[in-house]
């Protein structure tokens, strides 16, 4: 995990509807930019209407880097001061909050499915309702203004993913369930 303050946030997937990164764009229109950058990682069958979006709408703060994978990706998260998690459809437990927890980074998310089970509002992260720009960009100057903050709750995710989330727990509670019906 990284723990330090950084100049940049993150999505990360695919981008397309269900996604929600047409609100995030909307967020970061609304705030008006920010001093850190938006990084959008991913590619999809939105990625040119997005960018066409954010350069109408002169966003300068937003960089599409495209699909990162491995240690570029690892390296991406790590370094973020948070990841925005804006999904519009039911996550049961998506990957980019685990990754990021995992690497010690917060996460902004809409409570929709299963992320406001993960991402533990001002502990963790925040949530926001979903498709709201207007919450999701108070969000967003709430990270921004508070760095220090941001870095305490990637702690707090790290500890939560490696307690909650780990592979030995994941089995223990597994095994716990298989004797129960058994």
């Amino acid at each position: 995990p990284g723990f330090e303050r950084s100049d940049y946030f993150i999505y990360l997937g695919r981008l397309s509807r269900e996604k929600g990164v047409a609100t995030l764009l909307a967020a970061l229109r609304r705030r008006g930019g920010g001093r850190l950058t938006c990084r959008i990682l991913g590619e999809g069958p939105l990625e040119e209407q997005l960018k066409r979006q954010a350069r109408d709408w002169g966003l300068r703060n937003v960089e599409f880097s495209g699909y990162l994978q491995g240690e570029a990706l690892h390296k991406a998260i790590r370094g973020a001061a948070f990841t925005v998690v804006p999904s519009e459809w039911y996550e049961n437990l998506p990957f980019a909050v685990l990754e990021s927890f995992a690497l010690g980074t917060p996460v902004v998310g809409s409570r929709m499915g299963g992320i406001p089970e993960m991402v533990l509002h001002e502990e963790t992260g925040l949530t926001f309702t979903m498709g709201d720009s207007l919450e999701l960009a108070d969000a967003l100057d709430w990270m921004e203004a508070r760095p220090e903050r941001a870095v305490e709750m990637g702690r707090t995710a790290r500890r939560l993913v490696e307690t909650r989330y780990s592979p030995e727990e994941h089995l223990a509670q597994l095994e716990a369930l298989y004797r129960r019906v058994a």
